[in-house]
């Protein structure tokens, strides 16, 4: 974070904020943290809020969550013995090294969290929960609006339910996936994407290639019959 930032480069450069505005105002340091929050909050600004009865009608017409949906213990066990040791500390104030250490001792709460949201589809509110930070995109950072990108840190027990849920979630989308569809598809990228359309070009190329000789070769065939016939 300090070498993207180039926090490391100069002692000036803990004042990179010094000389941010907003809406082509100057922002005082005092008011930075509260400015940047509004900023970040607008994004979400003209969204209506969702409106929860419907979703519980939802929920309750949704048949029961197949058993292949369900967690093991195991597997939270082993996700909790590879957090990250050098990560600072989350919203939920839980140490990772403690995640780490007691992860045989965590993994069957943790187990049976998980499980619950996912068969009652609730979310705790305590894994809505995140941290921003504010880094510059460059430096130093002229406008709050452009030159700022926000830094999400959430808690190390909702990204492991997240990877639940995205697996469940791309094991069930693949099936459904177009064969032509490369952006948001796990194992697919924009080279996949040019590969396509070069190999597609290159067979059309050939196809034409083909034709043409075919033409040619007939029209010589022609021509040559038609001078036999002349002499």
């Amino acid at each position: 974070m300090k070498s993207i930032c180039r926090f490391n480069h100069q002692p000036s450069d803990f004042g990179c904020f010094n000389n941010i505005s907003y809406h082509s105002v100057p922002v005082d340091s005092s008011n930075l943290a509260s400015t940047i929050n509004t900023h970040l909050c607008e994004v979400t600004k003209y969204i209506p809020t969702l409106d929860q009865s419907r979703l519980d009608d939802l929920r309750n017409k949704l048949s029961p969550l197949p058993s292949q949906y369900t967690v093991e213990i195991e597997e939270v066990r082993s996700l909790l013995s590879k957090v990250k040791l050098n990560k600072s500390l989350e919203p939920d104030g839980i140490s990772h090294k403690i995640l780490k250490e007691l992860a045989s001792y965590l993994a069957p709460p943790v187990t049976s969290i998980i499980n619950s949201s996912l068969y009652q589809g609730i979310v705790p509110d305590q894994w809505k929960i995140s941290r921003i930070t504010p880094v510059p995109k460059l430096f130093p950072p002229k406008h709050v609006e452009s030159d700022v990108r926000p830094i999400a840190v959430i808690n190390a027990i909702a990204k492991i339910a997240e990877k639940f849920v995205s697996r469940y979630f791309n094991d069930f989308y693949d099936a459904y996936t177009d064969v032509n569809q490369f952006g948001c598809v796990r194992g697919r990228s924009i080279t996949h994407a040019v590969l396509k359309v070069m190999h597609e070009l290159f067979i059309l190329l050939l196809i034409v290639h083909k034709t043409l000789l075919e033409f040619y070769l007939l029209t010589s065939v022609k021509l040559l019959m038609l001078l036999t016939t002349m002499y």
